[in-house]
């Protein structure tokens, strides 16, 4: 996506669409393919949770390292979708 969005908004986005966000080890392997966002990119993975809606989420930056950010932060992201063959 070219938008920003939050780690739930980004993943209903992804649901949506009949997919989810990407597994972390396979965005940072894909990392070193194509370049992803300046600001890194959300995952699928929860990384921290403290209560009700208070959660953080892996992220990816474009170097491949993994992180985590709070979940109402906004990030880009993409979707992994099924293939149809």
């Amino acid at each position: 996506s070219g938008a920003a969005a939050t780690a739930p908004a980004a993943a209903s986005a992804c649901a949506n669409q009949g997919g989810e966000l990407p597994d972390p080890l396979a965005l940072a392997a894909f990392a070193q393919q194509i370049t992803l966002a300046s600001e890194g990119e959300w995952t699928g993975e929860m990384a921290v949770y403290t209560g009700v809606n208070s959660y953080s989420v892996v992220t990816v930056s474009p170097t491949g390292d993994v992180g985590a950010a709070v979940s109402t932060a906004t990030k880009q992201y993409r979707c992994v979708l099924p293939l149809v063959g």
